[in-house]
């Protein structure tokens, strides 16, 4: 195993917190947690979903991203929430909104996956807040919520039918300007709608790029959803399962920044691919 050699580095406590966050990371086993929690494996799901499922699902997590962002997160950027970090709170809300979702199926997921995308970002956003990132730093604000959108980018497995890498150095590479340039945009446009007639190409682009990561997630959750024995009670279950998953890759990248801005990119980004390359 390659040594770490923490130099001037991160505390052993913190290499320690590191290892957890790359753990979360890179070894979501979301599928397989999706299969203990049904009780039946996630492929027969995808047997059950209508045809044209895979167009129908790609056009709904793009719409839900837009719709989240404007109809529920720019909105509420300055609301309180119970708890240290709200955890709870928005687990209640997402476990609401999944038992909607699981009393009517897959049909029902045009009206539910916008609420709970909104509700898994206010959520995200409360962790990042735990993780010292400040709310109320309007300067700030911008990059937040695009690091915030980000994070529903992260915890795939492997690499799905065109080949996007989904690990989380990679995921960030390849979101890096688009992240830039829509954090310019609600820079410069506080305020404005993003969608309508005029749309706001550099934010659209940006959660389109998410949404293309995001839907190999939804994917296994709409198949899981189309098992009949889900339900209402089910679909509450499974909502809350997936808001858990991203609180904790929420704030496993939250951390991964927060060392970045104390130690440098370059040294954090080096310990985690040692770490990586150990698992090989």
């Amino acid at each position: 195993m390659p040594e770490l050699v923490p130099h001037n580095s991160l505390t052993q406590e913190e290499l320690a917190e590191l290892r957890v966050a790359h753990d979360s990371l890179e070894n979501p086993g979301l599928a397989a947690q999706l299969t203990n929690l049904i009780g039946k494996p996630i492929e027969k799901g995808f047997a059950k979903l209508p045809d044209g499922w895979q167009e129908q699902i790609s056009k709904l997590t793009q719409t839900a991203l837009v719709t989240a962002t404007e109809k529920i997160v720019l909105p509420t950027l300055d609301a309180k929430t119970g708890g240290p970090t709200g955890n709870l709170f928005h687990k209640a809300l997402a476990a609401g909104t999944g038992a909607f979702g699981g009393a009517f199926g897959f049909a029902a997921l045009a009206v539910e996956l916008p609420i709970s995308t909104g509700i898994f970002l206010r959520s995200i956003l409360d962790v990042a807040s735990s993780e010292g990132v400040d709310l109320t730093n309007k300067e700030k604000l911008s990059e937040t919520l695009t690091q915030c959108i980000a994070v529903l980018a992260m915890g795939s497995e492997g690499k799905n039918t065109e080949g996007v890498d989904t690990g989380y150095l990679a995921v960030r590479m390849a979101l890096a300007q688009n992240i830039k340039m829509a954090t310019s945009y609600l820079a410069t446009n506080s305020g404005k709608k993003i969608v309508g007639r005029e749309l706001a190409p550099p934010l659209i682009e940006f959660l389109a790029k998410v949404a293309t990561r995001f839907n190999i997630t939804l994917t296994e959750k709409a198949a899981a959803m189309a098992i009949p024995v889900v339900g209402a009670v089910g679909g509450g279950m499974l909502n809350y399962f997936f808001i858990d998953f991203y609180q904790k890759l929420a704030k496993a990248h939250f951390f991964i920044l927060r060392m970045e801005a104390k130690y440098g990119q370059e040294e954090v980004r080096r310990l985690y691919e040692t770490m990586k390359k150990s698992e090989e």
